[in-house]
């Protein structure tokens, strides 16, 4: 029989040898997601988007609970784990997978839940697109096209 202390309860709780680490840290990532969506009940749409974000996260800190991770080890997912990718771009890991993460771990901070959000200060660096013309203006050739395709048009005959 193993005792653990239970930060949440204040008093020592037996617990079993896999569920020891997630005990110690509290709520896992899973269920500091769980909690969110049943307390601030976002759109069907957000809910499915960030599922994969906090599936990713509960596999990647599977021994560590929500409180456990750290700004580093929150960096080092971000940034050291893949998420960017040839099919995930940085805009959609900033846009997406850090503001499912901020949002999350701020509301479990305030609530308690956690100590310190450790997503708060995580940035990524998204590089500026390749621009394949040096101006946003129609070319010459491109004006004239347009041009001549609207000075052809004819009004439908309809019947009346």
């Amino acid at each position: 029989m193993r005792f653990v202390f239970n930060f949440r309860s204040w008093k020592r709780q037996e617990v079993g040898r896999s569920v020891k680490s997630t005990i110690l840290a509290g709520l896992d990532c899973w269920q500091l997601f769980e909690a969110y969506v049943k307390t601030k009940k976002p759109a069907d749409g957000t809910v499915a988007r960030w599922n994969a974000v906090f599936s990713q996260m509960q596999r990647d800190f599977a021994g560590t609970g929500a409180s456990g991770i750290t700004e580093d080890a929150a960096r080092l997912w971000v940034a050291g784990f893949g998420l960017i990718s040839e099919k995930r771009s940085a805009k959609t890991v900033r846009e997406v997978w850090l503001a499912a993460s901020r949002s999350v771990f701020s509301w479990a901070a305030r609530h308690k839940h956690i100590v310190k959000n450790s997503f708060a200060d995580v940035k990524v660096d998204v590089p500026r697109r390749a621009r394949s013309r040096e101006t946003k203006a129609f070319k010459s050739e491109e004006v004239r096209l347009i041009l001549r395709a609207s000075m052809a048009y004819k009004l439908p005959r309809t019947a009346r």
